[in-house]
């Protein structure tokens, strides 16, 4: 797979698994099988796979012609030590030909492997910082977000494989794993694997899914933004320029008043209890918002979702159907949503259910149906004056003044 300079991929684990990084739950065996020809776009510093923020990960160095494995350790309560190697034995040469790289950690002692040769092991036990808890492993940069442009370090390159797996393996093992000589899915291994990527794609869609054990998705990340939302939109656009995943995937249920939507945007409708009693999924499948689907599907706007027509109409700006459509609740069900039926029932992967009114909050967007706090206020000084719109709103003070009677 081709991974373009700027547009770099980065490993997910799907909404059903654990969300940290694997580096920071003990031992683990990444494998990365990658090519830079000397012809391709790249910086000064080039990253093959890292993370986020204080670099951890592997990658080249053209200004002093060394290869690079860093990441920051914790240190008697510090804000961290910088661990930090620079080899000779994988070069420019090498990388333009093609190299497999092999990371093992085993609780105390880094092993490195270039083409499953060992050429440097590292003790350490201290723990990674916690920076690297909750980011995802890159490919094809290191700190792509970065505000120095020095720590970006990204490459455009060729990426055949991406393994890990939750244990030290048998370098042996791993390579006929990892060569396919030995197909892993019958293997004692497949236990402990983690993820397992044989890229074959070209690299113009924006998810790759693993196929040998479903738990994570690798992720395009587009240029501009940090989720890649110019390609989500291009592809729901493919759809309908209507389409949102958020109509099948998210639900907010009212069960104090009975109504239901997806999305905060549209006005909760009302379910009726012969509906639901005929299909209890009516909670969230109800008849109203099928034919919204349908309508998504048929590459027609609902008008109940206005509110990101508005935007896209008026703006350059990406409404909430895309930014909705990107949450990792939403994104790696595009196909089987794009490939239903929109009479279909469908599960979703958000929801939220409100048993009643009763909130210590008053939110502005929010109201007294949905808010016990807001019928106090209102029940004690009035409803609000929406004759008019104001960019700001009088104080339950000032609005208590205006209903007081004037003095004689």
């Amino acid at each position: 797979m081709k991974i373009e300079y700027q547009k770099p991929w980065f490993l997910k684990p799907k909404l059903t698994e654990e969300q940290t990084n694997i580096i920071t739950r003990g031992c683990y065996s990444i494998n990365i099988t990658f090519k830079v020809d000397k012809s391709y776009n790249k910086d000064n510093k080039i990253g093959f796979f890292g993370i986020p923020g204080k670099n951890f990960g592997i990658s080249y160095d053209y200004e002093v012609d060394s290869f690079v494995f860093e990441f920051w350790t914790k240190e008697n309560e510090t804000e961290g030590k910088f661990n930090y190697f620079l080899y000779d034995c994988i070069n420019e040469k090498i990388l333009s030909k093609g190299v497999t790289f092999t990371l093992t950690y085993d609780g105390s002692m880094y092993s490195l492997y270039k083409d499953f040769k060992l050429f440097d092991t590292i003790l350490n036990s201290n723990p990674l910082i916690d920076d690297y808890i909750n980011e995802p492993i890159y490919i094809g940069c290191h700190n792509m977000d970065s505000m120095n442009q020095k720590h970006r370090c990204i490459t455009e390159m060729d990426v055949y494989h991406f393994s890990v797996f939750n244990e030290v393996l048998n370098i042996k093992t791993l390579e006929n794993i990892v060569t396919n000589a030995t197909p892993v899915a019958g293997t004692k291994e497949y236990d402990n694997l983690y993820c397992f990527y044989n890229f074959n794609s070209t690299g113009e869609d924006f998810l790759i899914f693993d196929e040998i054990k479903n738990l994570t998705f690798f992720k395009k990340k587009n240029k501009m933004s940090t989720v890649g939302f110019e390609i989500v939109k291009d592809k729901l656009d493919v759809v309908g320029k209507g389409f949102c995943l958020a109509k099948w995937t998210q639900v907010t249920m009212h069960l104090h008043n009975g109504t239901t939507h997806s999305c905060h945007h549209p006005e909760p409708h009302k379910i009726g209890l012969e509906e639901i009693s005929r299909n209890p999924t009516a909670l969230h499948n109800s008849k109203i918002k099928k034919q919204a689907r349908k309508e998504m599907l048929n590459d027609e706007r609902p008008s109940e979702c206005q509110y990101c027509w508005n935007v896209e109409d008026n703006s350059n700006s990406f409404s909430d159907r895309v930014y909705k459509s990107s949450e990792p609740w939403s994104e790696p069900f595009y196909d089987e949503i794009v490939k239903s039926d929109w009479r279909s029932d469908y599960n979703p992967k958000y929801a939220e259910v409100s048993f009643s009114n009763t909130c210590n909050f008053k939110c502005a967007y929010c109201g007294p149906e949905y808010s016990s706090k807001w019928m106090e206020e209102i029940n004690e000084f009035g409803a609000y004056d929406l004759s008019c719109l104001l960019y700001t709103s009088p104080s339950p003070r000032d609005r208590q003044k205006s209903r007081m009677p004037s003095s004689a």
